[in-house]
């Protein structure tokens, strides 16, 4: 008896990729902090404050990050009242 409560071949899922990028890990904690504010005040207020389209707002949800800067989404963090700060150190 399988465990999976759900009827999905399991062979069937993509693998997650592992990011390796600087660029694309700064990206993904900027685009968490947008979701924790969003989730928190609800996608018409965050609609209101940023500009963002549904769509656009689905896509950061959904860490589809592709067609974002990282100035985009420092913008989209600052008009939900972040501040960001980013480090630049040598390696």
């Amino acid at each position: 008896m399988s465990m999976n409560p759900y009827d999905i071949d399991i062979k069937k899922l993509k693998l997650s990729k592992r990011i390796t990028d600087p660029k694309e890990i700064l990206k993904c904690q900027i685009a968490a902090k947008i979701i924790d504010i969003s989730v928190n005040i609800g996608t018409d207020k965050t609609q209101e404050l940023t500009g963002l389209h549904k769509a656009d707002l689905s896509r950061v949800r959904v860490m589809d990050l592709k067609r974002f800067t990282i100035d985009r989404l420092i913008g989209i963090a600052t008009d939900l009242g972040l501040e960001v700060s980013i480090k630049i150190k040598s390696a």
